[in-house]
């Protein structure tokens, strides 16, 4: 009964003039989204004080809003918004989780965009800017791995990924060479063998152990080979270890396959 209704509902709207159906689609759409068609200014340092203020009393329809007035920025916006918010005289904090929201909305609608305007929140004391564009760097490479590598790449050469601790060790790169070679593992093996045996061999096996998720079993077959052909026996050890690790949550049998393989 109720798909027939529906039907006969849009039988006499189809049927209707074309002033009506476009003032009823205008009228649907503003509806269902009234922040749509909001292209207002944003003040961003208000909007810094009130997300503090709504995680603080835990109000989620209220951040559900702010994401919704978000998503609706393009990606140009968004770019534009995280200049405009850095340049704020704006409490760490508050400026922190306005910028993560941004910046997660920027990776979701470009991920190439996002790392090429947003590099500098690379080295940023906030850790969670860190991982949103170690999400974006994988997500770029599972799209276009050459032209990611290339990139990466690049500001490596232009001292974007130099070590700032006596150890010689640069998290971000780390987290870097873990998403591009765990991707470059299902696509090119090569370069993705050549790109772990130019790092360090003490870095070798951080960067491994970043990789958890893996589309195929071939591809995780692919990453235990480069573990046994790149790593130390110790090495080894801890990386197949931790594998098996993470296969545990999912349950025991995945564990006893993943050993299998």
């Amino acid at each position: 009964m109720r798909n027939t209704a529906l039907k006969a509902r849009l039988a006499d709207r189809s049927s209707g003039s074309g002033a009506d159906t476009a003032a009823s689609t205008a009228k649907s759409a503003k509806s269902a989204n009234p922040l749509a068609s909001n292209k207002e200014p944003i003040d961003w340092k208000k909007m810094a004080g009130q997300i503090a203020e709504m995680e603080g009393r835990g109000d989620s329809q209220a951040l559900l809003r702010l994401r919704i007035k978000i998503l609706v920025l393009s990606k140009e916006e968004l770019v534009a918004a995280l200049a405009e918010i850095a340049a704020l005289d704006l409490p760490a904090d508050s400026k922190g989780k306005l910028q993560r929201q941004l910046l997660h909305g920027l990776c979701e609608k470009d991920s190439e965009l996002a790392l090429r305007h947003c590099l500098d929140q690379i080295d940023s004391e906030d850790g969670r800017l860190r991982v949103l564009l170690t999400r974006a760097m994988k997500s770029w490479a599972g799209k276009n791995p050459a032209a990611a590598t290339a990139w990466f790449d690049q500001q490596i050469a232009a001292g974007k990924f130099d070590s700032k601790s006596l150890d010689g060790k640069n998290a971000a790169r780390i987290e870097f060479e873990g998403s591009l070679i765990g991707e470059l593992i299902s696509t090119d093996i090569a370069a993705a063998t050549a790109r772990l045996e130019s790092l360090p061999q003490d870095q070798r096996g951080i960067v491994l152990r970043k990789i958890r998720n893996f589309a195929t079993a071939e591809a995780q077959l692919a990453h235990a080979n480069l573990v046994r052909t790149g790593l130390s026996q110790k090495a080894q050890t801890e990386c197949f270890t931790q594998q098996a690790s993470h296969q545990a949550r999912t349950g025991y049998a995945e564990v006893t396959e993943y050993l299998d393989r």
